[in-house]
Parts: C-alpha cells; structure tokens; sequence
C-alpha cells in the first residue's frame, strides 16, 4: 500500500516536471481559490465560548430575596438537580427575581438539555403563585460584560421622553438584529402618573384601594363592539372609553353610587418613577444601553449591523461609547501584520542565507500556494479567528522548509528522470518530517478540554498549510525551480559569495566541532545532560498559570456601599470618585458609570492601563465607607483572581465562617489582597399578626394593602401620543401604619396596627447558591511572582484546619477542576505527542532504533527551551504546552533527513573512514538545515509585535523559536555521534560474535 502512494506520487512528480505550465497554473488556481474564499468568512474573537451554560430567569413582582429564594429558586433547583449532564447549578436571589446558571458538561448537546429544562418548567410553573411570572430560558449569561455600550441624548427632551425613546423605539429596532440576546436600559426616568390618596379621606369615604383600583380600569377600556353587516360588507365597531386627558383621570366616579370623584381623595400628577439605577459619561448623565450577543452571533457582523441601525435614527444623537468589535479589528489588523512580517522575514533569510536569486521566486511562490488555499478549508467552517491567523504566521516559516530542501536537493544539470529520483528520494524523509509536525496537532484537535477550545484554530489552520506545503514543494516547486534556473542567470552577485563565505566558515567549524566530540564525547554529552537536568531543577521554579493575559485597554472599577445606602447617595459617592480618578490619574480619558444602590461600576479607558491599574491600587485603597476593586476588563476572569466558595446548609452561619477564612487567607504571604464578595444585611420592618383574631382580615388583603400602599400599584395605563404611561396609586402618608386601613368583610375600617405588629429584622439583599446549598465567596488576589497552582495549593492547606460544621465546606471556584483537568491533559498531550512520533517513525523506518536516534535531541531542545522560559519570564500554561508539542513536531524534521542521510552513507562503524561517511552526509544537510531551522525562528518573531490577543498565542511562537535553536546544535551534533557510537556498539558485538564462531569451529 505504501509503496503503491508513493510510486503514484512519482509519476505525478515525473508529469509536473515535465509540464511546468500545468505546475504553474495549478499554483495560480490555488491561489485564485484562496482568494475568493476569504470574503465568505466571518471573523471571529480569539477564543469562541462554546456556551455550555443557560441563564434562568425568574420573578415575583414584590417579593424580598428570602421569599424569592423559598418559592421559586428551590423548586426550580430541585426540579433540574436529577437532569443529566449537568455539572453545577448557581443562583442568585434578589428582591423581586432571580437568576439560576445552569452550567453542562461539555460532552452534552445543549439544544435537546435546553428543551428538557422548558418542559420541566412549564410544569413547574403552574405550581408558582398567580403573581409570579414564567421563568424565561436565556442562552446568554447576564453576568457576562456586554459587548457593545450606546450612549443616547435627546436635546431639548425631557429626561422621561428620552428614556421612553430608548424603551419605545431605540430598544425594539436593535432587538430585532440576528444575535443579540439581550438589551439592558440604565439611566434617565420613567414618566407616571401618581395619584396621592389622602389616608384619611379614605377612610370617611368607606372606600378602600381596591375599589380605587377597580374603578380606573372600569372607566379606561377601549374594546370592539362586534360589526354591522350590510349587503357588500362588514363594519367594525368599537368602543372606545379610555381617558383622553389627566382630567379625566381626576373626575373618575368612585363607589357604587358615584358621588365621589376621584380628585375628591387624591391629588393626581404628572411623576417620574423612582430611579433604580443612574448612567453617566464624564460626568455628565446619560442613558446607556447595554447590548449583549448571543454565543454563536458573530461579532463583526452584529456591530455593523447596529452601526448601520442606529445612522437610520434621525431623532437622537446616540454614540457608541464602547465597541467589542473595535478590538477585534484591531486584533485583526495586527495579526495580518504579523502574519505579513512573518513571511518577510523568512524570506529574507533565505534570500540571505541562500544568495540565489533563482531559488528565492520558487521558495516564494511556495508560500502563497501553502497559506492561501487554507481558506478554502476555513469556508467549510464559515469563520476566521485570530487562532486562524496565528497559525498561518506560525506556517510562514515551516512551510518554506520543504521548498528550500527539494531546491537544494535538485540539480540543474541533470535531466529531468534524475531530477524526479531526487526529488522522490527525499519524499520519504520530507513526508515524514511533515507528518510528524501533524501528528503532535491530534492531541489537541480531538480532545475537549481548554487547550482544544483555545488552539484548536491555530493548530487546524498550522495542519492545514503544512499538507499543502508538502503537496506544492513535491508537484510545484521543483518544476517551477528547475524553469527558472534555464531562464535566469546562474548569478554571482554580493550575496552568494557571502552566502558561500558564511557556509563554508559555517563547514570548517562544524567538521572541527565534530572531530573534536568524536574524540573527546565526554564535554558534549556531560554539558547535554547536565543541561537537562537544570531544566528539570528550573521546571520548579517557573511560575504554573491556566492562561497569562495581557491587560486591556479597559480597566474596572467596582464601588461597593453598605447594604442599605440610597440610590442617591451612591451616585454623590460615585460621581465625586469621578472626578477624582480623572483629576489624579491623567491617564484616564473616559469614565462610564452605571450605579445602583449600594453598587457602581466604572468603566475607565486610560493610555497606560497596566500601570494605571497599580496606580488605582495605590491610591485608591478605599473609599468612604465603600470598597473598591479594580481589574483589568478582559475575555476571561481576572488571571490573578482565586474564587473561594464557601458552600453550607445553614446560610446563617456561613458569613462566620467566611470572615475567618479571610483573616487566615490575609495571613499568607501571597496574598496581595482578599475581596469578600457579599455583603453584610441590611435593617428591614417586618409586620406579623399579634393574635389569631385577624378580624376575618386574609394575609392576602394585608399584604397587599401593605405594599399598595408604600410602593404604589400600577392600576392602569394612560395612552397619550402613541405612548403608554402608567397610573400609579399609593397613599400619600407614605410608611405610617397608624394611617392604613384595612376592609373587613361587613365594609368595616380596620387599623393596620391593631391586627399586626411592626418588628424590626435585617435580610440578605442577595442570596447565593450552589447545587442545592448556599454560598458565599471571597477571592484572593495572588502576588505576581506565585503560580497559580502554587497559590491554589496554599490555599487549600490554609482552609484545610479551619473549623467549621460537619455540613460546611470550601471549593476553589472559577472552573478550578476544568482549569486542572485541563493542565493535566495538556501536559499529557506533550507526552502523547512525543510517543505519537516515535510510532511514526518506526513505521516509517521499519525498526525501533532509527527512531529513537532521531529523537534523542528533542529532550536537550526541550530543555534549552526551559532556560529560555526562565529568562524571559514566560510561565508554563496551555500555550506554552503547545508550544512544546509544536517544538517537538518542527524540530525532528532536520533530525529524520539527517537520519536519513546517514543511512544513506552506508557507514556501519567499522572504523575512523565510515565516521567520516557520516560528517560527509551530514555535510550535505548542514545548510538547508540551518536555512530551515533560521527561516522558522524568523517567522516566530513575528510574535513579539503587539497584538490583540497576542498573550494567547506568542508562548507558543516563542517556545517553538528556542527550542529550534537549540534543536540546530543538538541534532547536528548528537546524530551524527550517536549513530557513529551505536554502529561501531552492533559492529563490535558482531564482530565479537563471529570471531567466537570461527573459534567454535576451530576448536570442533
């Protein structure tokens, strides 16, 4: 079989070098194809989340958070615990709603687990109180930062009409746009109608809110009255009874006799709602609207489809104030310059290195031929992500590598038959180089954990070019090389005799090198292992992180107030921590504020953002009564960041508990901070019956009385303008329960205060759970100078004596058990790389020796890459994994064609002639190796210019560079020794054999 491909590969070898027209224009339909393929791509972030999680949404209008939590996050957690596939359950509770994240294996299909949970749901749900209101599935996480902020500003409109724009028409057009998942509305008010109703007068009339109630909706209807038909047609009729003006509201005739107007009980106004949240943007208010996307929507796509939205609406001056999408760009922008200075500056090595002028346009055309037809493959996927890129910048060199061997390979001089045995020659070799390259790409290609979710693009877009380079350099470029060398002058400029200079100063060294190790082996083989284990002492050393991120451009500020604080005070408090930021710190050009009570969150741009955010630190320790966090606003969460969940049955005992693990997480010298993530409770009035005698009075009319009174109810709507506003009614005494009345059956007034009593409590203003207990979590920002593994560990030891109830516990939150499996299987996959090679190669060699000669230099490559990790700062984490993977799949490729030389010298070790068989064959290999080796390294420079998402990727660049450095000397030192050493070892004992048979046989 394998002899069958490879015979059929040499005629199409034979007929290319034959046709050099049809080679050609095979190249430029290639090309052509690439080309037209890429407009049909999407582009898409660096890492695409896969969306294993869903956002549940519930709410009960008036409910405080306990209430909320006992009536529906309960049931809806019991009711999905038994789901399959279900890996944790969060929620949160809160006055009036609640949020359960169901987050799922990675295994499981959302769609058919997302259609279990509605079904359940909706049986669920009719079990729910009447006031409750269905739970809504979501595919996004609310938690999740939004990609898009805009800004609106109507000049010479009220606030309240504003605000109404962005719910009424702003909201509805962007909603409308394929990917967006949710829109959130912050600042501005809400235009209402209020009617103030007198307490007392009230009470004299016998009437109580109820009736009032009743009355508006009685007297506001608007409904069809049937049609009248007539021979050719029918005529709607309708009845239209709602109120034309606020005036009409004030003579609404109350009670069954209807000698009482409303006006004569309330006074009625026009209001704003009370706020629940303030925008602004350098100071000045605003209403902002947060956009989130859906998982799958592109980013791109949804961007420009809001730009282009928004330009349609003439009405309202709205800006984009923050643009995921600006950063994409960017990172696309750098990445193509990246990828474009990769390509360069591998040619320009070669350029250099070969000074031919007649291999360099073969080498280049190589290089189109390989990168561009790769988006052909990525339009079957229909996106493009920086991963993409990143791996075709990474190829620029590798792909070179096969061009550069078969033009050294080839001479012109012979006839085109011999040039098809060279070139087929050194197919095996050249194939098996490529190969292995790929074979390290499986681990990561086919397993689910987060260095598949993360480098599977680049590694798909690495495997993709390489098969094509193979193809181009079999089928193309000898036939475009051996054309051009007929056509062009043979040349002998500036740059080939500095070439030849430089190669033969290169030579003289590397026969002396290698002489002197023959001779004394000791220096070269002690300083190789001795290396070795320095880089395993130094593997101790170097910081274990999951991902290093570069800062953004971003950065966070979170406010923090005491449970309580007004809405108002947060804003006075946020807005004079402003302008302090501004005044302080110039490197701040923009500040975005969005506060809630006893909560602000800043959004700051600044020009220096990683030195700003030590700054902020410094300066900023506290403020007020408040706390203050910052981070830098990325993808992911804050690398620096540990999440201790504290999880319990007993939600009372638990803030004890978190308290004392902080004090003892504080006490560790790497912590750099401790952030409790919860709050204290805040003070509350609780009404409860004083006897079983409720005056026939039902809990129901109570409460609702109760709250009817103090925060109003929503009896009707008033369309004005096209425009709904709502009718208010509370009383006007406010909280004073002396003066709320409550209706017995026989119509009597009874006080609130004679049948209940008023005791003071404090509740939580939120609750947080997990998988059916309740949690509280507190972070601890790590040093920079300690891994995250090293800090996950000391934590675990400092929490580990703690005392605490039988039923209380602590995990390491932030997906600490994917993030270890992770690490786990990506040190695994370097592993299962190195042995995916061997077995390769032994296939290939049709032996087990061969292959472990050519994978003896991989460890000391390994290790020199080590060292340079050390002083480049660079931690071990998923991309530096790959970048071993991909080290060890390049650097073997100049180790089997040195190999395979060797095996072609003939040298059995027999004597001092057959090492110099091996030095000759090595010769040979000796400048397209080191062209190979340089033009690879050139290429992974490219990972030092700056770039969006460059973190993910330049480990990888950088890793693979070294220990292509370092491979250069070891392989063409070690191979050639040790296959010197290990054939004269089997010549030895054969010899040693045959003499103790002739003696045998002497002896017989």
């Amino acid at each position: 079989m394998q002899a069958a491909v490879f015979l059929k590969m040499k005629k199409i070898i034979l007929y290319f070098l034959f046709n050099p027209t049809a080679a050609f224009m095979t190249a430029l339909f290639l090309i052509i194809a690439g080309i037209i393929s890429i407009p049909k791509l999407s582009f898409q972030p660096a890492v695409q989340n896969e969306n294993k999680e869903i956002t549940i949404l519930a709410r009960y209008p008036g409910m405080n958070a306990a209430r909320i939590e006992k009536i529906l996050v309960r049931p809806i957690e019991n009711e999905l615990a038994d789901l399959p596939g279900i890996s944790d359950i969060y929620s949160v509770s809160e006055d009036s709603s609640a949020k359960i994240f169901v987050y799922f294996h990675s295994r499981v299909k959302l769609a058919p687990a997302v259609n279990e949970i509605r079904s359940r749901l909706d049986g669920l749900s009719s079990r729910f109180p009447r006031e409750a209101e269905k739970p809504v599935v979501l595919y996004y996480n609310p938690l999740a930062e939004p990609f898009m902020i805009i800004s609106l500003h109507q000049p010479g409109f009220t606030a309240g009409r504003s605000r109404e724009y962005a719910e009424k028409n702003l909201k509805p057009r962007l909603a409308r746009i394929p990917g967006i998942g949710e829109i959130e509305i912050a600042g501005g008010l809400i235009d209402e109608i209020l009617v103030s109703i007198d307490p007392d007068r009230l009470k004299a009339s016998g009437l109580g809110l109820s009736d009032i109630i009743s009355s508006l909706q009685k007297n506001n209807i608007s409904l069809p009255a049937g049609n009248i038909k007539n021979a050719s047609m029918e005529i709607p009729v309708f009845f239209n009874g709602r109120f034309n003006s606020v005036y009409d509201i004030t003579q609404t005739r109350l009670g069954v006799s209807g000698r009482i107007k409303l006006s004569d009980l309330a006074e009625i106004n026009r209001n704003t709602r009370t706020p629940e949240n303030h925008a602004s943007m350098n100071g000045s208010e605003k209403i902002l609207l947060y956009l989130y996307k859906t998982s799958e929507a592109s980013l791109l796509e949804c961007a420009v489809k809001i730009k282009k939205e928004i330009a349609g609406c003439r009405d309202a001056e709205i800006e984009i104030t923050h643009n995921a999408a600006d950063s994409l760009t960017q990172a696309l922008n750098s990445i193509i310059t990246a990828l474009i200075f990769s390509g360069i500056s591998a040619l320009l090595v070669l350029g250099l290195l070969t000074g031919d002028i007649r291999i360099f346009p073969a080498v280049l055309l190589s290089l189109p031929v390989s990168l561009l037809p790769a988006f052909i493959f990525m339009s079957v996927k229909g996106s493009l992500s920086i991963m993409h890129l990143s791996g075709l910048a990474l190829a620029c060199g590798l792909v070179l590598d096969s061009s550069i061997i078969i033009c050294e390979v080839l001479k012109p001089q012979e006839s085109i038959r011999a040039s098809t045995l060279r070139v087929y020659g050194i197919l095996k070799p050249l194939a098996a180089g490529i190969f292995t390259t790929l074979i390290v790409f499986l681990p990561v290609l086919f397993f689910k954990n987060d260095l598949s979710a993360v480098f599977r693009d680049l590694s798909a877009g690495v495997s993709v070019c390489l098969l094509i380079s193979l193809a181009a350099s079999l089928f193309i470029t000898p036939s475009c090389y051996l054309f051009l060398k007929k056509k062009l002058p043979s040349g002998s400029g500036f740059f080939l005799k500095l070439s030849d200079l430089i190669f033969m100063r290169i030579d003289a060294v590397y026969m002396y090198t290698l002489e002197y190790c023959r001779k004394n082996p000791l220096p070269l083989f002690a300083g190789s292992f001795l290396l070795l284990f320095f880089s395993i002492v130094f593997m101790q050393i170097i910081r274990q992180e999951h991902f290093e991120l570069a800062p953004s451009e971003y950065l966070r500020c979170q406010l923090e107030l005491p449970s309580g604080t007004s809405l108002k005070r947060t804003v006075m408090l946020s807005e004079k921590l402003g302008i302090n930021l501004t005044n302080l710190i110039p490197q701040i050009y923009s500040v975005q504020l969005k506060a809630e009570p006893g909560h602000a969150v800043f959004l700051l741009k600044s020009s220096v953002p990683d030195k700003t955010l030590s700054v902020l630190k410094k300066t900023f320790p506290s403020w007020y009564e408040g706390s203050l966090f910052f981070s830098s606003r990325s993808g992911m969460e804050n690398d620096r960041e540990i999440e201790i969940e504290l999880l319990g049955a007993n939600r009372e005992t638990l803030p004890d508990l978190a308290l004392r693990a902080g004090k003892k997480l504080q006490s560790l010298s790497i912590a750099e901070e401790v952030i409790y993530r919860f709050k204290e409770k805040r003070p509350g009035y609780s009404w409860v019956p004083k006897n079983h005698e409720w005056h026939d009075i039902s809990a129901a009319l109570a409460a609702d009385t109760l709250r009817n009174s103090l925060y109003g109810a929503v009896a009707e709507k008033y369309l004005e303008n096209n425009s709904e506003t709502d009718i208010r009614i509370r009383l006007a005494s406010g909280y004073d329960g002396s003066r709320i009345f409550l209706k017995t059956s026989n119509q009597a007034a009874v006080n609130l205060e004679n049948v209940f009593k008023q005791t003071s409590v404090s509740e939580d203003m939120k609750i947080f759970r997990k998988n059916r207990k309740y949690l509280l979590q507190i972070s601890l920002i790590r040093s920079k100078r300690t891994g995250f593994y090293n800090a996950v560990n000391a934590v675990n030891q400092a929490l580990a004596d703690l005392p605490r109830n039988t039923d209380e516990n602590f995990e390491i939150g932030g997906n600490f058990r994917e993030k270890s499996r992770s690490n786990f299987t990506a040190s695994i996959s370097v592993l299962l790389s190195f042995l995916l090679i061997y077995f390769l190669l032994a296939s290939v060699y049709k032996n087990t020796i061969m292959p472990l000669l050519v994978l003896i230099p991989l460890p000391f490559s390994a290790a020199g890459a080590v060292i340079f990790m050390l002083i480049a700062g660079i931690p071990f984490s998923l991309p530096a994994y790959l970048g071993f993977m991909l080290l060890f799949g390049i650097a073997v490729n100049n180790s089997i064609l040195l190999g395979d030389a060797i095996l072609d010298s003939g040298a059995a070790g027999k004597n001092k002639s057959d090492f110099y068989k091996i030095v000759s064959a090595c010769r040979k290999r000796l400048k397209p190796a080191m062209i190979t080796a340089l033009t690879t390294i050139a290429s992974s420079l490219a990972a030092l210019l700056p770039a969006q998402g460059g973190s993910l990727f330049r480990p990888v660049f950088l890793i693979a560079a070294a220990g292509m450095f370092f491979s250069l000397f070891f392989v063409m030192l070690l191979v050639p020794l040790t296959s010197f050493y290990i054939s004269r070892q089997n010549f030895t004992r054969l010899e040693r054999v045959s003499l103790l048979q002739d003696s045998m046989v002497h002896e017989g």
